[in-house]
């Protein structure tokens, strides 16, 4: 790669080494680990070997990045493995699409943003976490590189949105920016309420504002939910000094459509109005939040220096610090906590994240993260209850049956847990473990 890069002739052949080393490190660092990447990993496995073996996904899902990660298994590899490698590969994608960005304003800034996707942290962890949101990353991005070329930026959109639900909304905040129509000002209030009125959006915004209204959470909040490295943390952080950027370049009136189109999902990912626990979807949020905040102080910067070669090697080795690929939940527990369950299996057992497909997986058989629905019959389901000591269960269900897996699972079936956890509803103690994430107390929005 030339060190004055603006004067380059061809960038074809560095541009493809930068992208494959960038895959290379991203699927090289999510392999130190068997097990499958976040604490969704064996969703990905499960769908994908539902698919294989079966010719359907075992939990409906559209999107085709899901299609995308199955494809390796579809051709016979190992189902971990080859969701690895789609995960890096398309994170190793925000590197064209990241550059074809820059270029609409000149060469040197399409290299930084280049170099910048190549080792984004965020970019990482939502390969080992989310690979599903990273799939509306580069459409995201090439959509805004081609926003004046209409069909090209419409299916650009259109991958974003089948890609995650959170990739149409991003899409659907970056249209006003990307149109010189007046017109298509109303486009985000009117495909945000479009939006709204789909029943998974609805359900989802639901469950978001009714349980836990709150107001916005400051930038680090959700730096607490999980491990998160420094550089990371600085990347998610220039979400605010972003937004100051593109209010300061605004006034300039210089590529102001690219600067709305940019800020406009910014606001989104840097204001979430969500729960922030660590399945909520501000904090998935906030990881996008660098494919706006990145570009948007690049354009903005009145003078960048020449990227030299050297800071794509130092990009790639700070790719590595956006995600744990050990930080899984503890799957050789849980596997001998299913060993132990007696057989034969239930028709559903109730059981929490990081079990549940897990549970599929090894078993071929169904489990639930949710509590069961009011038309299930309690007598045909079980549960995988946690955090209950054997004095707790002879006071409040005394003569009921449960078996003890290990010191922290028993295995009961539902209806005798729904009146044991009746029974304790005057044990303070108690009562705080019923309602932790590993005992599911809720009903799956929309049922």
């Amino acid at each position: 790669m030339p060190s004055d890069v603006s004067r380059t002739g061809p960038t074809r052949a560095p541009l493809l080494a930068l992208t494959l080393a960038a895959a290379a490190v991203r699927a090289t660092w999510l392999m130190r680990s068997t097990e499958p990447s976040g604490w969704d990993g064996y969703y990905y496995v499960a769908q994908a070997t539902h698919l294989a073996t079966e010719g359907h996904f075992h939990v409906a899902d559209h999107s085709w990045v899901l299609y995308l990660l199955s494809l390796p298994r579809l051709l016979g590899a190992d189902a971990t493995t080859g969701i690895k490698l789609v995960a890096a590969a398309l994170a190793a994608l925000c590197v064209p699409a990241a550059y074809a960005l820059g270029k609409q304003i000149d060469e040197r800034r399409a290299w930084w943003l280049a170099f910048w996707a190549a080792g984004s942290p965020a970019l990482t962890h939502l390969a080992g976490d989310f690979p599903k949101n990273l799939g509306a990353a580069a459409p995201l991005l090439f959509g805004l590189a081609f926003a004046e070329h209409r069909i090209v930026a419409l299916a650009m959109a259109a991958l974003a949105g089948q890609a995650h639900r959170l990739g149409a909304a991003l899409a659907l905040a970056a249209a006003p920016g990307a149109s010189r129509k007046r017109w298509a000002v109303l486009a985000l209030p009117l495909g945000a309420a479009a939006l709204a009125l789909w029943p998974p959006t609805r359900a989802m915004l639901s469950e978001a504002f009714t349980l836990h209204p709150s107001w916005p959470p400051p930038p680090w909040a959700y730096f607490a939910l999980r491990p998160t490295s420094w550089p990371e943390i600085v990347e998610l952080s220039l979400a605010v000094p972003a937004l100051a950027a593109a209010a300061i370049s605004w006034r300039k009136r210089e590529h102001r459509g690219l600067i709305a189109s940019l800020a406009l999902p910014l606001v989104a990912c840097a204001l979430p109005l969500w729960r922030t626990d660590t399945l909520d979807l501000g904090y998935r949020l906030a990881l996008m939040a660098p494919l706006f905040a990145v570009p948007l102080l690049v354009i903005a910067a009145p003078k960048l220096p020449r990227p030299h070669p050297v800071i794509a090697l130092a990009a790639l080795a700070l790719a590595v610090t956006g995600f744990d690929p050990s930080a899984t939940p503890d799957y050789a527990r849980y596997r001998a906590v299913i060993a132990k369950i007696p057989r034969p299996l239930p028709e559903l057992v109730i059981a929490h994240q990081g079990i549940t497909f897990l549970y599929d997986v090894e078993t071929g058989h169904e489990a639930l993260g949710w509590a069961p629905d009011a038309a299930m019959d309690r007598t045909h389901v079980y549960r995988l209850a946690w955090g209950i000591r054997d004095g707790e269960w002879l006071r409040y269900a005394p003569g009921d049956e449960a078996v003890r897996l290990d010191s922290d699972y028993v295995y009961v079936r539902e209806d005798v847990w729904e009146r044991f956890v009746a029974a304790a509803h005057d044990d303070d103690e108690l009562e705080a473990r019923l309602r932790d994430y590993r005992n599911p107390s809720r009903v799956r929005p929309g049922h």
